[in-house]
């Protein structure tokens, strides 16, 4: 059994041609593959000025779909 572990900060990551990120893409695949996956998420923001709005919004729309999937 191979188990994903992910954890976010304050980015999403970049975008490929299918998914929102390279790392969504990574855990949609291994979860498709019906490996489990841990998914984590940082709530401490050291500098807000250096926070990228639209990563950060990704992020949150991102943890949202995954809230009634186990993950």
């Amino acid at each position: 059994m191979i188990l994903l572990i992910a954890i976010f900060e304050s980015e999403i990551g970049t975008q490929t041609g299918k998914y929102i990120s390279g790392t969504v893409e990574e855990i949609e695949r291994h979860v498709d593959a019906g490996r489990p996956a841990s998914i984590y998420f940082g709530n401490v923001i050291e500098n807000i000025n250096e926070i990228d709005s639209e990563q950060l919004e990704e992020l949150r729309k991102f943890k949202e779909s995954i809230k009634g999937r186990g993950l």
